[in-house]
C-alpha cells in the first residue's frame, strides 16, 4: 500500500494521534476542538478520512491544499474494470508504443503479480490476440525517453512499470523493459545512445543481477550509467512511497550514486528557469523581491556551505496578498519542505535534526506565533528561529529520563521561510530578507496554481537544482562576494549566501542581485523604527541647535508634534520617568542643567551626541519616517524628489533602484537617466 498519500495527509494536520490502526486529528475544515477527523489506510485507495462532525471531503481537502488527485491511488492502478486475461483479472494496462505513440503491444499486471501481454489483431475475435509473436518489443515509455536524451535529462529505468509510474510522479523520466528481470534485449540499446542512465535495481539478487545485465549492455552506447538501490523497501516504488527523493537512492555498497547531471547550460540557465517559474504564480511586491527569491531557493540546497542562512519574510497588512501562494510554490523547489502552522517546538526541533538531512521549514501564519496573545507561549519557537540562522547552532533542553534529569542540545540551523500579516519580532526582521507583498491590482496577471498541475514542473526544477548544487558546495563555501557599499554587518550576513551563489552562476546575475540587496536592505530601513530610535530621532529635531533643554520643554515639545505617539502611550502621555527610563537604555541620564537663571532637571546635547551617531546615522527619522529639514544629509532622489536612504547616498547614488534604468546597476551607471 502507498503510504506517500497517507503521509501526506498526516503531515499536513494538527493534533494528531494514533489509536491502533488509524489516526485522529483536528478537521481542518471547521474550528475543531475535539480531534473530530479520523484517517486511516483504504484498501483500493491509499487513505480515507472522515470528519464526526460531517465535513465534507471536498472542504476537507480544500483546506488541506490538496485535490482528489493527490490522495488516490494512480490511475494505472484503480480497480476501475476488472478486465479479463488468460491469468485473472486485470487491474492494471501498459502500453508500449513505437516512436511516434503508436501502440505496439500491452502488459497487463492481475491481483497475484501476473504480467501477460497481448498485441493488437484485427483478425482476433477479441482484436487481441495473447502472445507477442512476432512484434517489435521496445522500452516502455519509448516517446518520452527518446525527448528526454535529446534534451539531456537522465533516465531511470527500474524493473518494472508500476516503478516507472513512481519515478514520473517524483518529476524523473523512466522506463522498463517488458517481462521484468533478466529480460533486457539487445535491441534496445540503441535507444539509449549518448544518454546518462540511472538504473535502480530492486532490492533482491534477481533484481541486483537484472540491473547489473543492463548496464553492460548500456555501457557501449550510453554517456554515462549508474545504479542504484532503494534506500527502503523493495524497489523504486517503495522508496519513494517512503518520502525519499530521487537523489537518495544508493549505490550497492551503501553509499550515494553520482547525482544525475543538471540539463545543459550553467547555473545562470537554471537560476533563469526558476525565476520563470516562480514568475508564472506569484505577483511580487517588486522585481528585487523576484531576484531575492529566487536566489533563496537555490540557497536552500547549498546549506552545507554557509556560515549563515537568511531567512526569507513574506509579510503584509492584509490577507489576500500572496503570501501562502509564495511559500505554496517554494515548497515545490527547496529540498525535505515541512510546511508549518501553529506546530509544537518539539515538532519542529526533530524535524531539524532529522538524520535524513536538513528541513527547509515554511512557516505560514507566523503571526499567530508572535501575536500579543501567544508570543509568551512560543519563546522556544522563537528561539529556534533566531538561534538557526547560524551553522553549529544548538537549542539547549532539559529531558527527564526515568528518575533522571539530563540535558541534550538538538541543531537549530537550517532554512526558514516565514509568512504572516503584520511584522515580526525585530531579531527575526534584521536576519530576514522581508517582502512586503500586496493584493495583487487588476492589471497584474498571473497563473492559478494548482500544485497537482504545477508539480511536476517544479519537482523537476528540484531535482536540477540539487544535482547543480551538489559539486558547487564546495566551491561556495570559500567564496567570499563582494558586498555592496552600505551593506554590513547584519546586512552582510543576511545577503553574503545569496550573493555569492549569484557570481557563480554569472550572467547578470551578479549585477541582479546587488541591486536587488541594495534595494531591500535601503527599503527594511525606510520601515517604522523601534519607539527608543522612534524618540532619539525626535529628540533631536526638538534640540535644535540647544545645547540643552529642560525635562519640561523636552516634554512639551514631544507631546505637540504632529503623529507623534509621545501624548497617549498607552493612554498615558509621556512622563518624566517614562523619558527617563526609555533614555537609560542609551546610556543618556538626567542631569541639572541652566536655562536662564534656572536650574532645572534636564538633558544635555553632548550627552545625547553619541546614541544620535550610532541609532540615526546622519539622518532624522521623522514623523513620517522621511529626512527632516534639519538634517545634515536632505538627499532626495533626482528622479522622483522623493527622500533617498543613507545607504544609497553612501553607495554614490543619486535616485532608487526603481528609478534606474533596466538592466542597470545604478551606482556603476552615475545616477539618473
Amino acid at each position: 500500500m502507498d503510504d506517500g498519500a497517507l503521509g501526506l495527509v498526516l503531515g499536513k494536520l494538527d493534533g494528531v494521534r494514533q489509536q491502533g490502526g488509524y489516526w485522529m486529528a483536528r478537521c481542518p475544515a471547521h474550528d475543531d476542538k475535539q480531534a473530530s477527523l479520523s484517517v486511516a489506510r483504504g484498501t483500493e485507495q491509499p487513505v480515507v478520512f472522515k470528519c464526526h462532525a460531517g465535513c465534507e471531503r471536498d472542504a476537507i481537502l480544500d483546506a488541506l491544499g490538496l485535490s482528489l488527485a493527490d490522495v488516490s491511488a494512480p490511475r494505472e492502478q484503480r480497480r476501475e474494470t476488472d478486465e479479463w486475461t488468460p491469468r485473472g483479472p486485470a487491474i492494471a494496462v501498459y502500453d508500449y508504443t513505437d516512436e511516434t505513440g503508436a501502440l505496439l503491444f500491452q502488459v497487463l499486471r492481475t491481483a497475484d503479480k501476473k504480467f501477460p501481454q497481448r498485441h493488437p489483431d484485427p483478425a482476433a475475435k477479441s482484436g487481441w490476440r495473447w502472445n507477442l509473436s512476432g512484434v517489435r518489443r521496445v522500452p516502455y515509455r519509448l516517446p518520452q525517453v527518446i525527448r528526454a536524451i535529446a534534451d539531456g535529462k537522465p533516465v531511470y529505468i527500474p524493473e518494472g512499470e508500476k516503478d516507472v509510474h513512481a519515478l514520473e510522479r517524483a518529476g524523473a523520466v523512466a522506463t522498463t523493459s517488458p517481462g521484468g528481470a533478466g529480460k533486457w534485449r539487445d535491441e534496445y540499446d540503441r535507444h539509449f545512445a549518448g544518454a546518462d542512465v540511472i538504473i535502480i535495481a530492486d532490492a533482491d539478487e534477481p533484481g541486483r543481477k537484472h540491473a547489473e545485465s543492463v548496464a553492460r549492455h548500456l555501457r557501449a552506447v550510453a554517456k554515462s550509467v549508474t545504479i542504484g538501490k532503494p534506500r527502503e523497501g523493495k524497489d523504486a516504488y517503495d522508496h519513494l512511497a517512503a518520502g525519499h527523493w530521487l537523489k537518495d537512492f544508493t549505490s550497492p555498497n551503501g553509499q550515494r550514486p553520482p547525482p544525475p547531471p543538471p540539463p545543459p547550460g550553467d547555473g545562470r540557465d537554471l537560476l533563469d528557469a526558476v525565476h520563470a517559474f516562480l514568475g508564472r504564480f506569484v505577483a511580487y511586491p517588486s522585481g528585487h523581491a523576484h531576484v531575492a527569491h529566487t536566489l533563496w531557493i537555490a540557497h536552500a540546497h547549498l546549506m552545507d556551505a554557509w556560515e549563515s542562512t537568511p531567512r526569507i519574510a513574506f509579510l503584509s497588512p492584509e490577507p489576500g496578498s500572496g503570501k501562502t501562494r509564495a511559500l505554496e510554490v517554494t515548497e515545490l523547489l527547496v529540498p525535505r519542505a515541512v510546511e508549518a502552522i501553529n506546530t509544537t517546538p518539539a515538532y519542529l526541533f526533530r524535524k531539524v535534526a532529522d538524520p535524513e538531512g536538513l528541513p527547509t521549514i515554511l512557516h505560514d501564519e507566523i503571526d499567530t506565533v508572535f501575536g500579543p496573545r501567544t508570543a509568551k507561549d512560543n519563546e522556544e519557537v522563537r528561539g529556534l528561529l533566531n538561534a538557526g540562522h547560524r551553522r553549529g547552532a544548538v537549542a539547549g533542553r532539559c529531558v527527564v529520563k526515568g528518575k533522571n534529569i539530563e540535558t541534550e542540545e538538538l541543531p537549530a540551523y537550517c532554512a526558514v521561510a516565514l509568512a504572516g500579516l503584520g511584522d515580526l519580532p525585530d531579531t527575526l526582521l534584521s536576519r530576514a530578507v522581508v517582502v512586503r507583498m500586496r493584493r495583487r491590482s487588476p492589471d497584474e496577471q498571473i497563473e492559478p496554481f494548482r500544485r497537482r498541475v504545477h508539480k511536476h514542473d517544479g519537482i523537476a526544477l528540484r531535482e536540477q537544482l540539487a544535482a547543480w548544487a551538489e559539486p558547487m558546495i564546495t566551491v561556495l563555501s570559500s567564496s567570499w562576494p563582494d558586498m555592496p557599499e552600505g551593506i554590513a554587518d547584519r546586512d552582510a550576513d543576511v545577503w553574503e549566501a545569496l550573493l555569492a551563489i549569484a557570481d557563480a552562476c554569472g550572467g547578470d546575475w551578479p549585477d541582479r542581485a546587488r541591486v536587488a540587496a541594495v534595494a531591500l536592505v535601503a527599503a527594511a530601513r525606510a520601515a517604522p523604527p523601534s519607539l527608543g530610535v522612534r524618540l532619539l530621532s525626535d529628540l533631536r529635531d526638538v534640540f535644535g541647535d540647544a545645547e540643552a533643554m529642560s525635562t519640561e520643554s523636552i516634554l512639551t515639545a514631544l507631546r505637540e508634534m504632529d503623529e507623534a505617539p509621545w501624548a497617549d502611550l498607552k493612554g498615558k502621555p509621556l512622563d518624566p520617568r517614562g523619558l527617563a527610563a526609555r533614555l537609560r537604555h542609551y546610556g543618556v541620564k538626567s542631569t541639572n542643567v541652566r536655562i536662564g537663571d534656572s536650574v532645572p532637571k534636564g538633558y544635555l546635547r553632548t550627552d545625547l551626541h553619541d546614541p544620535w551617531g550610532r541609532y540615526l546615522g546622519g539622518y532624522s527619522v521623522g514623523v513620517a519616517g522621511k529626512e527632516s529639514a534639519t538634517s545634515a544629509t536632505s538627499a532626495t532622489c533626482a528622479s522622483c524628489g522623493e527622500s533617498l536612504d543613507p545607504v544609497l547616498a553612501a553607495a554614490g547614488e543619486t535616485v532608487h533602484p526603481n528609478c534606474w534604468p533596466p538592466g542597470t546597476l545604478g551606482a556603476e551607471q552615475g545616477g539618473a537617466p
